[in-house]
């Protein structure tokens, strides 16, 4: 009973500590990233990417799967929607309708992996 009580304390802590810090803005500078937007789904399963998989990654987006942004180097950038600005995660979906670079400001989120919020087209 005692370990059912002390779990719940540190689970209630851990949620008020998290929903505390919700609505903080970002302390990351934002920088900008170039790339080619493709569904996360192809490119990480079997690596499709560029013109000749247009398609799929619009139909593939188009569906759900969450898009990305791979630069030149190879880094992959998770691109996540922003609940202040939501539009912009469907001008991003839009692009992936053409072949081309694109450029927009991208926030680094703590904890080690790259994603886009608060994108600015």
């Amino acid at each position: 009973m005692k370990k059912g009580i002390v779990g719940f304390v540190m689970a209630a802590a851990v949620v008020l500590a998290i929903s505390a810090q919700a609505g903080q803005p970002s302390k990351h500078p934002a920088t900008t990233v170039t790339g080619e937007v493709v569904d996360t789904g192809c490119y990480l399963g079997h690596a499709s990417k560029g013109a000749s998989h247009a398609s799929c990654a619009t139909m593939c987006i188009d569906q759900g799967m969450p898009m990305g942004v791979l630069t030149q180097k190879g880094v992959l950038y998770l691109v996540t929607m922003n609940h202040d600005n939501p539009d912009a995660y469907n001008k991003l979906g839009n692009r992936s309708r053409h072949a081309g670079a694109w450029g927009a400001s991208w926030p680094h989120a703590p904890g080690g992996m790259t994603m886009g919020m608060g994108v600015r087209l």
